[in-house]
């Protein structure tokens, strides 16, 4: 596989997909690695915390809104 075609099935999942089960045998791993993330790393993520009080109006922290919830 071209180096070209590598880096193209990094980026672009369709051709990845498209790819033949031996092609994407040899795809060398993403250099950027696997994106998955466990629920405690996505705690600590900005956003992430379901404990912070959030407004459904404004969609900012009920601290920063201006709205009526407040």
């Amino acid at each position: 596989m071209s180096q070209e075609n590598i880096i193209r099935a990094w980026k672009d999942a369709d051709f990845r997909n498209s790819l033949s089960r031996d092609a994407k045998t040899v795809l060398p791993d993403n250099p950027a690695g696997l994106i998955q993330l466990n629920d405690t790393e996505l705690g600590s993520i900005g956003g992430g915390d379901s404990n912070v009080p959030w407004c459904p109006i404004e969609k900012q922290l009920i601290s920063e809104c201006t709205c009526r919830l407040k």
